[in-house]
C-alpha cells in the first residue's frame, strides 16, 4: 500500500533512487527539491509526490500513476497541508480546507463530479487502493460517485 515518510535529504534521495526503477527518471530539478531536510514523500505504486517545507509539491514518476500534476500545479505551489494516495492517484488537502486530485481517473484522480463540495470545509481525507472519500466539516462525506451523511453511533 502507498505510504508517506518524512526523511532527511540524503536519505530521501537515496531511498527514492533505490526503491524504484523510476529513480532513473529523476531530473536534477527534482533532486534539488529533495535536498531539503523535512521533505515528506508520498507514493502511489508508480509515482511520488514530495511536499516541501514551503508547502509546495513536486511530483515525478509514471504519468498515469500520479507523476504528472500539471493539471493542478497552480494549487500545489503553496499551502498544501497533507497528501493522500491510492494505487494510482494523489489528493492534496490544502490549508484553506479545499482538496485537489490528480492521477488515474478511475483510481481517484478525477474529483470533478464533487469538486464544488471540495472547494472548502474538508475535515479529512480517507483512501483505499482505488478511491478517496472526503469528510466535510458539516459531517457529510463526498466521494467520486457517492454522497452520504455520517450517522451518529
Amino acid at each position: 500500500m502507498p505510504t508517506a515518510v518524512t526523511v532527511t535529504a540524503v536519505t530521501a534521495v537515496t531511498a527514492v533512487i533505490e526503491a524504484t526503477p523510476l529513480g532513473e527518471c529523476l531530473t536534477p530539478m527534482v533532486l534539488s527539491y529533495l535536498y531539503f531536510d523535512g521533505t515528506t514523500i508520498y507514493s502511489t505504486f508508480k509515482a511520488f509526490a514530495a511536499k516541501l517545507l514551503d508547502g509546495s509539491v513536486v511530483t515525478w514518476g509514471d504519468v498515469d500513476g500520479g507523476g504528472d500534476s500539471s493539471s493542478v500545479q497552480a494549487e500545489l505551489k503553496k499551502g498544501v497541508d497533507t497528501i493522500y494516495s491510492t494505487g494510482s492517484a494523489f489528493a492534496a488537502k490544502l490549508l484553506d480546507g479545499s482538496v485537489v486530485t490528480w492521477g488515474r481517473a478511475g483510481m481517484g484522480g478525477d474529483s470533478s463530479s464533487v469538486q464544488a463540495a471540495l472547494k472548502k470545509g474538508v475535515d479529512n481525507i480517507y483512501s483505499t487502493g482505488s478511491a478517496f472519500a472526503a469528510k466535510l466539516l458539516d459531517g457529510s462525506v463526498r466521494s467520486e460517485e457517492h454522497t452520504s451523511e455520517l450517522q451518529s453511533l
